[in-house]
């Protein structure tokens, strides 16, 4: 685990604008994507926008594990979900929220090539500039490395950090400056009750 993890949150509204300007920038391009192929589950919501931007009418998805809760991650990415769709000679568009060390994608781009599509490309809202794998349309670089934490794993992201670091803590408040000093996310109070309540839940 790292010392100090520097984290990013980001909110729906920063989701929706990035997903838009990463539309803008594939109408700019020649690509037009038949399907787009969600990474679970950090993809789903940026590729349902994309499909929506895009009139897109295509969406499937492929599950692949390597980053788990707060930068943990597994040895090596692996495929857990196969594909359920037919992208035989169509134009693919793999998608999901970040690029961060390229495993991942390139994981995606090399399965999918085994489906004989016609052409893939890869979205992602950011990317980090230290990575082995470089996308085709990236709204944001990312090039001072943070863990970024997207709506949909607040309660994963900031509850695991809570659990691997400040478990003795027991005021709200007190957990809501640790994770200010040590991880530079304002976390607010609302949040991090609904954090807490589901994670008691858990540990039941």
């Amino acid at each position: 685990m790292k010392e100090n993890l520097r984290c990013q949150l980001i909110t729906l509204q920063e989701v929706y604008d990035l997903s838009f300007s990463l539309a803008q920038k594939i109408l700019a391009s020649s690509f037009r994507p038949d399907v787009i192929v969600a990474i679970a589950r950090g993809g789903f919501v940026p590729a349902r926008f994309l499909c929506d931007f895009l009139d897109v009418k295509a969406m499937s998805s492929i599950g692949i594990r390597h980053y788990v809760a707060a930068a943990s991650k597994e040895p090596q990415a692996q495929l857990l979900y196969p594909l359920m769709a037919d992208v035989k000679d169509k134009r693919v568009l793999i998608t999901d929220d970040v690029n961060d060390s390229g495993e991942t994608l390139q994981v995606a781009v090399d399965y999918m090539a085994t489906f004989s599509p016609s052409e893939v490309q890869t979205a992602v809202l950011h990317e980090k500039s230290n990575s082995s794998f470089q996308v085709q349309f990236k709204s944001k670089i990312i090039t001072e490395w943070r863990w970024v934490i997207y709506p949909w794993a607040v309660v994963e992201d900031v509850g695991g950090l809570i659990l691997r670091e400040y478990s003795a803590v027991i005021e709200l408040e007190d957990l809501r400056q640790r994770l200010l000093k040590d991880h530079e996310i304002d976390v607010s109070r609302d949040v991090l009750k609904k954090v807490m309540m589901i994670h008691s839940h858990h540990r039941c």
